[in-house]
């Protein structure tokens, strides 16, 4: 798990185990997770600190929107706004959770900027803003529950983009994508010849323009 700044508290260490991963060894880590190279797969970080992975994650999807869209703004928009869907991110302190959102959204604008040579306009930054808020949040990854007083299953929302700019919006309990068992969804036999299991969404939503993900917050 990641520092929320440069100097980790003993307190910190002792009570949550949190330190730096060094920037080589995530590159490195990355290298070795070929389908990272992909702009819509969607990448869960179960203690994220304040963002170090998740941040060079999204720096190298958006460096995949820049090469295919950077040419049409409508799309390199879309797809930026699809790349930030699709990364998650959990950790037990609220201020690293804040500082990693602090972080991916920075990194949307300065890849905007570098790219389109303009910020981010203001309804995109809004979208992005409500996506990382639904996306990183404060959590347990072990208990699959949200730290605080309800201590409720987390609930994460997959953002399916498909096609002229609309986005199918579905909730799962973490629980239930992580299960292997039937409980909790349908069977099915995959082409391996094994019984997996697809999980129920605990919500489903109207398909929605990618710039309207904020009606169903």
């Amino acid at each position: 798990m990641n520092g929320v700044s440069g100097i980790v508290t003993r307190k910190r260490v002792v009570d949550h185990g949190e330190v730096f991963t060094d920037l080589r060894v995530i590159r490195a880590m990355m290298a070795n997770v070929t389908d990272i190279g992909h702009i819509e797969t969607r990448v869960l970080e179960p203690a994220c600190g304040n963002g170090n992975f998740l941040h060079e994650i999204l720096k190298e999807k958006l460096h995949l929107v820049a090469a295919q869209f950077k040419k049409n703004l409508y799309e390199y928009e879309q797809y930026l706004i699809a790349a930030v869907a699709s990364i998650y991110g959990i950790d037990l302190l609220q201020d690293n959770v804040i500082a990693c959102r602090i972080r991916l959204l920075a990194l949307c604008e300065e890849e905007h900027k570098l790219i389109i040579k303009k910020s981010i306009p203001v309804l995109h930054r809004s979208v992005i803003e409500h996506l990382l808020t639904k996306n990183i949040i404060r959590g347990d990854a072990l208990t699959m529950k949200y730290v605080g007083r309800s201590k409720k299953p987390i609930v994460f929302s997959e953002w399916t983009f498909v096609t002229g700019g609309k986005v199918k919006r579905r909730d799962y309990e973490l629980a239930n994508l992580m299960s292997q068992g039937g409980k909790d969804g349908s069977q099915h036999i995959s082409d391996t010849q094994e019984f997996q299991t697809i999980p129920l969404p605990v919500a489903t939503y109207p398909l929605r323009h990618f710039l309207d993900l904020i009606v169903d917050a």
